[in-house]
């Protein structure tokens, strides 16, 4: 939920959301994903690929323990100064560009931010629209209308983690 602090000094929208989508796995999902890890497996120990089976069974293991996670609710603020999730603050200087995109799960607006290596900073926003976002963003930052979903939140969505 959006809210707007009108401060004579200052504006500042503030607002709280989970920090990524979660879908809901029923046990066929689980069922699925054990099949095809173990299906893997056992190919690679028939290719006498021993290694690379011990891979898939901790990988396996891994991505099952993430499965499981919820996600926290974080709180947003941004203003003149930045923007500050929860208490990590990351000022305008240190933000390159911004794109929104509009998934079935909700919306998201994306900044890149200067380093070189770092994945962008998602802001999830559910169902509520981003648009007052984008504006306050646009003020500061420049918008990139051509950038999409992330390549990880592709992979996230269409496994439904």
């Amino acid at each position: 939920m959006l809210q707007k602090d009108t401060d004579k000094t200052q504006n500042a929208i503030s607002w709280e959301a989970k920090e990524f989508a979660e879908y809901h796995k029923n046990p066929s999902w689980y069922a699925t994903f054990i099949f095809i890890g173990l299906a893997a497996a056992g190919f690679l120990v028939w290719q006498k690929l021993y290694s690379g089976a011990a891979v898939v069974m901790v990988a396996i293991a891994v991505l099952f323990s993430q499965s499981s996670i919820k996600p926290k609710t974080n709180q947003y603020m941004l203003d003149a100064n930045g923007l500050t999730i929860n208490k990590k603050h990351y000022s305008f200087s240190e933000m390159k560009l911004f794109w929104s995109v509009i998934t079935p799960e909700g919306n998201n607006i994306y900044i890149k931010t200067a380093k070189k290596f770092a994945a962008p900073i998602t802001l999830n926003f559910g169902a509520s629209n981003p648009k007052p976002i984008e504006d306050f963003l646009k003020k500061y930052i420049p918008i990139d209308e051509k950038s999409s979903e992330t390549t990880t939140d592709r992979i996230s969505r269409l496994f439904r983690f």
